[in-house]
């Protein structure tokens, strides 16, 4: 066999066992937007990638790292249509002495299975001000509850320009390799 060939088995025998390995059921991408004067907003999208029987709460945690950042109470909250966060412990002010508060939002019918399987919900918002000039705001621990509970740290929304440029430098790469490995065939059979 050749070490192309080689190679690509190898790669591809990396990539199924990558996906043999547990995958996250849950994902909270989010958006930024600065509003002025140290006030921020963040934009939420839950998706539900593998939590067989939907997600019908979520739970954000700021500033879990215990540092000062951003000051409690949140200037506004949103709600996608069908949930709501002015259930009893809906925003949950810090302990004495720490930093972290937290929004929880619960899908308002409790027949409602929430975010079921495969799909996504945005229209989750926090607007706040950030106390931390040497950092500014980044991704936040969340717990989301279905059949059971999961948990993670949001990402940051990835741009559609950033992933087709990211998927043509890829591609560029491939070129690049596969015409190296021609003209290297070329020259060895000269």
């Amino acid at each position: 066999m050749t070490n192309k060939l080689v190679a690509l088995m190898v790669l591809l025998g990396g990539l199924a066992a990558g996906e043999a390995r547990a995958l996250p059921a849950v994902a909270l991408d989010y958006n930024l937007t600065a509003l002025g004067s140290d006030n921020y907003k963040l934009d939420y999208s839950l998706a539900n990638l593998g939590e067989a029987g939907g997600i019908n709460e979520l739970i954000l945690f700021f500033n879990s790292d215990d540092l000062p950042g951003a000051d409690f109470p949140p200037l506004s909250i949103e709600d996608p249509a069908g949930w709501e966060h002015s259930g009893s412990g809906a925003v949950i002010p810090p302990d004495p002495g720490h930093y972290a508060w937290s929004v929880d939002w619960v899908d308002a019918d409790p027949n409602d299975p929430g975010v079921v399987q495969g799909e996504s919900l945005g229209g989750f918002s926090v607007s706040f001000h950030w106390s931390n000039p040497d950092a500014p705001p980044g991704s936040q621990f969340f717990e989301a509850f279905g059949a059971r509970p999961n948990e993670g740290t949001t990402a940051v929304t990835p741009e559609p320009n950033a992933l087709a440029l990211m998927g043509s430098g890829f591609g560029m790469l491939g070129l690049a390799g596969y015409f190296r490995g021609r003209r290297r065939k070329v020259e060895e059979s000269k």
